[in-house]
């Protein structure tokens, strides 16, 4: 009979087997609502066997495959002795799980080594050998500090594939207490399983649609905490709607300022108003296509071929003017970057 945890039984791939049997690092900023990537109900979802496993990206494989080249610079260029990490458990809580990347010594001094890949450096990332790092991944890396019982940590970042930045991170006690007790209290709900509650993200809306994938013609009655639950999404939509007010109002409030000049340049951010052609009505076209096709099909038997190539060929040449005859008209449109130290474009740009 297979081993079954808190999900399906454990019978796939040994890697993301092992995983259901606790939290990793990359589970702690999830848990604490801090992952740009997943939410707590989708760790969740992950260790009841419920969410399929996530396969390779593009970005994913080529990640794996360049951190042993990481690793290399990263020993060379702080002359540390570095050795591949492994699956472990924690001795004390058997929940706590992890892979770290890599391990290390330099000076004598015992510690671990993350690895991350990433196109640019944002406002999130500090100077090197700082801490400073974005947040999930402060997490994670304390979460493998406590695992492992190590002093510090290395987090070296390979950034546009051409630079290697590395964060010093000691292990800090009362952060680990605290998330600690967080992969306590969530592991508990994963073994009752007792869904967490989902906290808007488009992950946790990707999770509800996996537990709850169809509707059944039933009804039920709100108690007091949705009732509320009513009130706060009403408001929350008023608010949207005078937030995208306010956002059209500077929109515009900028496209005056710029006039009839296309890009407009700023501290951390440069914005856009450039022209649009008017979408095609392909419907139009191929209706008058098609009758001038038919016209040309119809001609008699006799018609001299020559004309008939000549029909043809006409036919052919007026396909631009076609299109644009039935062109709507051109537009600008507005779109405004925030860009990094560098003058990259940040993920959260908005258009």
């Amino acid at each position: 009979m297979a081993v079954q945890y808190y999900g399906e039984p454990l019978i796939g791939v040994p890697f993301h087997d092992r995983r259901r049997t606790g939290i990793g690092g990359s589970d702690a900023g999830g848990i604490l609502g801090i992952s740009p990537f997943v939410s707590r109900l989708g760790v969740w979802e992950d260790k009841r066997g419920l969410r399929a496993p996530t396969e390779g990206t593009e970005r994913m494989v080529w990640g794996n495959r360049l951190q042993d080249a990481v690793l290399r610079g990263y020993a060379e260029d702080t002359n540390t002795e570095v050795v591949r990490g492994r699956f472990r458990r924690h001795q004390d809580h058997p929940f706590v799980i992890g892979n770290p990347d890599a391990e290390g010594i330099r000076d004598g001094l015992p510690r671990l080594v993350e690895v991350k890949l990433t196109a640019y450096l944002d406002e999130r990332w500090g100077e090197d050998g700082s801490e400073d790092v974005p947040v999930h991944y402060y997490a994670q890396v304390q979460h493998y500090l406590m695992l492992r019982g190590l002093p510090v940590g290395d987090l070296t970042a390979l950034v546009g594939g051409r630079e290697l930045h590395t964060y010093v991170i000691p292990a800090n006690p009362a952060f680990q207490a605290a998330l600690l007790e967080e992969e306590r209290s969530f592991w508990s709900l994963v073994r009752e399983g007792t869904p967490p509650d989902p906290d808007g993200s488009e992950d946790a809306g990707r999770a509800l649609r996996t537990l709850y994938p169809s509707a059944l013609p039933e009804e039920v009655v709100a108690n007091e905490v949705v009732q509320e639950y009513a009130a706060r999404y009403s408001a929350a939509k008023r608010a949207e709607a005078d937030a995208k007010r306010d956002k059209e109002r500077w929109a515009q409030a900028m496209q005056s300022f710029m006039g009839s000049r296309e890009r407009l340049v700023g501290t951390g951010w440069h914005a856009t108003w450039g022209n649009r052609a008017g979408s095609v009505s392909w419907k139009s076209v191929a209706a008058e296509a098609l009758t001038a096709l038919q016209l040309l099909a119809s001609a008699p038997e006799e018609t001299d071929a020559r004309l008939l190539r000549q029909a043809a060929r006409e036919s052919v040449e007026s396909w631009s003017a076609l299109q644009a005859k039935h062109r709507g008209d051109s537009s600008r449109v507005f779109k405004l970057t925030r860009t990094s130290a560098t003058g990259e474009p940040v993920e959260d740009s908005d258009g």
